[in-house]
């Protein structure tokens, strides 16, 4: 910045004088992860926000998130798993943004997809992130066998009619397993 000093006699001076700022990781980590609508591809993802001002989330598969965001780190998402930037290896960005949900897409059926959600603060270049984790993250979720009758519906998922749609669009041979509880109200 720039000050100007006024003396007794009315002459003035400028000066400069620079300031580095500190900024910190957001006290408060995102929590609460929730996986609704999982299918065998895709399956939403959402979270209660820490105190940053925004959130990066970040997924593995078959294991858990290995590799932490650096500060000072620009990073591009793609909710289709393994099209965003890359932490480490195998960690996916999947999200960035002010947010608290979104759907994660381009999974692969019967797999484990590890998340952890970094809630930071600071602008493009300036990132502070907050890598602790918080009740329910990192979490994990398990896509769904798209070959495995779950109930007694007409559609939807894990009806006999979603397994066969499911079973047309794959090559080679589907065994089509029904494991419907006695609970279900068909059942008989």
């Amino acid at each position: 910045f720039t000050a100007t000093q006024t003396d007794a006699t009315g002459s003035t001076s400028a000066f400069a004088s620079q300031v580095a700022l500190e900024l910190n990781a957001p006290a408060t980590q995102a929590s609460n992860l929730v996986f609704t609508n999982v299918d065998s591809d895709q399956m939403d993802v959402s979270w209660t926000n820490g105190d940053g001002t925004a959130r990066l989330v970040v997924v593995k598969e078959a294991t858990a998130v290995d590799s932490n965001p650096l500060d000072n780190s620009t990073y591009t998402a793609n909710a289709v798993f393994g099209s965003g930037s890359q932490i480490g290896t195998g960690n996916y960005v999947v999200y960035n943004g002010t947010g608290n949900s979104f759907t994660l897409t381009g999974l692969t059926p019967s797999t484990t997809y590890h998340v952890k959600v970094f809630d930071y603060g600071g602008s493009a270049g300036t990132e502070r992130y907050n890598t602790t984790d918080a009740l329910n993250n990192p979490a994990s979720q398990s896509t769904i066998d798209p070959f495995i009758v779950t109930n007694t519906n007409d559609a939807g998922i894990g009806s006999l009619r979603w397994c066969i749609e499911n079973a047309i669009g794959q090559a080679g041979v589907d065994n089509i397993t029904f494991n419907i509880p006695n609970t279900d109200p068909g059942y008989s």
